[in-house]
């Protein structure tokens, strides 16, 4: 009987860790898309300056990436590396993306950070029952 009960146990902790995991993931992946995506295009260099990094800082070099696709697809490997309880940075290494999302007195501001930080409940919820469906 307390075989069965603590492989019952077992299997109940690796379900709900496989769901965190499933969360963190995809809650670091639509951000991410976020931030990449709401980040403005002149040559692209902003856009390809988003970085991923798991338990550090990215160290990624600023590319030239006006879609975002080659940006979010290498901070998707960084990012599926993560389980829950790691720390997931995502950091843009462009020395005037503060200006992009803050605005300067010649233009308005994006801030593409705080509008996608604003939609964080909604990406977790979203993450959440995701993960249920894909771990039941």
């Amino acid at each position: 009987m307390r075989s069965t009960f603590t492989l019952d146990l077992n299997r109940w902790a690796d379900k709900v860790r496989g769901r965190m995991d499933a969360v963190v993931k995809k809650v670091c992946l639509d951000l991410d898309r976020s931030l990449v995506l709401s980040t403005r295009v002149d040559t692209g260099r902003a856009r390809g300056g988003w970085g991923a990094g798991v338990n550090n800082v990215s160290l990624r070099q600023a590319i030239q990436d006006p879609s975002g696709a080659i940006t979010l697809r290498e901070n998707a490997g960084e990012i599926n590396k993560a389980k829950a309880g790691d720390t997931i940075y995502l950091t843009n290494n462009v020395e005037y993306i503060v200006y992009l999302n803050d605005g300067t007195d010649k233009f308005s501001g994006d801030f593409m950070v705080e509008k996608s930080l604003r939609r964080f409940p909604q990406i977790i919820r979203e993450s959440t029952n995701q993960a249920k469906r894909e771990h039941p």
